[in-house]
């Protein structure tokens, strides 16, 4: 029987979302060097996570009646080097296991850029994104082979994450930090306006370790919002944490191309736990000579 691919909205999702929450439970990702693992869960109706980043959308894979493969979708606004422009962000793209290698993840981005296409008018978009996580196995591009939609994006960043407890980012010394470029970048995430983010219940790292949902918060502004310096941002999100008794850990995302911030933290003695390319299609100019890329690891 041939897979056939099924667009719907949130409200439409009901009959599907016992099979979604089973797919997540099937791919796991590692973390600390691979001393553990975790698989995501985006919570018992899916949607909420995606529609919290936008006017979200969902591609559904379906053999018969079983979902073997999904993508997510919201479209919003992103701030180029040369203005705002409307974003296209992609993720949660998913495979059931016993399906891999045999081009549906290639088919359903197909599918969905065919789609936004045809309906232009209502679902356009100037700058398409998306980030993944490495895996023991790289990411989901080692599925891009032969001719496919896959290729037409390109690695537009490649961000560090970082894991630290709320406590050790509290006793930052920011007297030497670098202050926040003045570099224009391209933020992914310009609309976030609090320090710190938790997707409890819209979106947990489960870990393979304890079964249980990690009590991970995020710092998830850009340079628009660190103030003075990146560390001095570090530092005010850390200090807020341990007021509140947050236990942490506290996850926030740095482009490589940062490297005078990035040598500092490791000065300090913090290092990447994990690592998450930034995949973009873009149709705009204005999205051209940005010297960094940010997209909040509350997001990803």
């Amino acid at each position: 029987m041939s897979v056939r691919l099924l667009y719907l909205r949130p409200d439409g999702l009901g009959p599907y979302l016992g099979q979604l929450a089973a797919l997540e439970r099937d791919i796991s990702y590692p973390i600390a060097d691979g001393k553990d693992r975790f698989v995501i869960s985006h919570g018992a109706e899916y949607h909420p996570f995606f529609s919290g980043l936008g006017e979200a959308h969902f591609l559904l894979a379906l053999h018969g009646d079983e979902v073997i493969g999904c993508v997510a979708g919201a479209r919003r606004r992103v701030l180029t080097p040369g203005g705002a422009v409307m974003g296209g962000y992609v993720g949660d793209l998913k495979l059931r296991r016993d399906w891999r290698g045999k081009g549906v993840p290639a088919r359903i981005l197909s599918h969905a850029l065919a789609l936004s296409l045809r309906r232009w008018r209502e679902l356009h978009w100037r700058f398409a994104f998306g980030a993944a996580m490495r895996g023991d196995r790289g990411d989901v591009m080692r599925a891009a082979k032969g001719a496919n939609v896959m290729k037409l994006s390109h690695a537009h960043a490649r961000l560090d994450l970082y894991f630290v407890p709320p406590e050790q980012l509290a006793a930052l010394d920011v007297t030497r930090a670098p202050a926040t470029p003045a570099s224009k970048g391209m933020d992914l995430s310009p609309d976030t306006r609090d320090d710190v983010v938790s997707t409890a219940g819209r979106k947990d790292f489960v870990l393979q370790s304890t079964g249980k949902p990690w009590t991970l918060v995020h710092l998830p502004r850009g340079p628009s919002g660190w103030g003075s310096s990146h560390a001095a941002y570090l530092r005010r999100g850390g200090e807020r944490l341990v007021r509140e008794g947050a236990p942490g850990p506290v996850c926030f995302g740095l482009d490589q191309r940062l490297t005078a911030e990035r040598a500092f933290l490791g000065a300090q003695g913090l290092t990447p736990g994990a690592v998450a390319t930034v995949y973009a299609l873009s149709t705009t100019t204005k999205s051209w000579g940005a010297a960094w890329t940010h997209l909040a690891t509350s997001e990803i």
